[in-house]
């Protein structure tokens, strides 16, 4: 649901959230609205994560996605899988393992979700010529070689505009609508943001 950030953005996430949540112990309405104001799609995914988890009547979570992806594997370490898939990409890794049993768990090394599924691979493809082994399969020398990779294919996505940063779900009450027509000044009856980028839209992780 959280469409598969970096650690250094889901570190990011974390800590706004959980400022968040210290606002809601002091029932402070307004820096609620404020912090969750800036976190562009995080609060949608948050509302959406807490409508499939509640306890009465939850959300049926239904991913419609597309995604570009790269995983890997220590047994073939140095080298990294290229793939696409219309569905979860948890069921493409599990796809991979029970396809390479012997190679045991896959793991993620980028994933970018992208509004056209042919021309986003296509695009990932293109931008990762130079280390090219065979069709789908590139090499990386150490983990800089293969963030650079995956700056790669973020920067060409973003040029062809293809890059899909909607929330999985249908938000409610989060929403900018939301934000633009609240009033801050709530009334509740008596009962330090982070300066790192916690934007999720492209979505990928190691």
């Amino acid at each position: 649901m959280l469409s598969h950030p970096t650690p250094h953005i889901a570190r990011s996430i974390s800590k706004r959230f959980q400022q968040v949540a210290l606002s809601c112990e002091r029932r402070d309405v307004g820096k609620v609205v404020e912090l969750l104001s800036v976190m562009r799609a995080s609060p949608t995914r948050l509302e959406n994560y807490l409508a499939c988890t509640r306890s009465r009547d939850p959300m049926e979570p239904v991913d419609d996605a597309r995604w570009v992806y790269l995983v890997r594997n220590k047994t073939e370490w140095g080298v990294v899988n290229l793939g696409e898939i219309d569905d979860r990409v948890q069921n493409a890794l599990q796809e991979l393992e029970d396809l390479n049993p012997y190679f045991g768990k896959y793991s993620l090394a980028a994933a970018w979700r992208v509004h056209d599924l042919r021309a986003g691979y296509a695009i990932a493809a293109m931008a990762l010529q130079s280390p090219f082994i065979q069709t789908d399969f590139y090499d990386f020398q150490d983990f800089d070689q293969l963030a650079e990779m995956r700056k790669k294919v973020t920067n060409a996505l973003q040029d062809y505009r293809l890059l899909d940063g909607s929330p999985s779900y249908v938000s409610s009450s989060w929403s900018p609508e939301f934000f633009r027509n609240h009033n801050r000044r709530v009334v509740v009856e008596e009962t330090a943001v982070d300066d790192e980028d916690a934007d999720v839209s492209a979505g990928f992780a190691p």
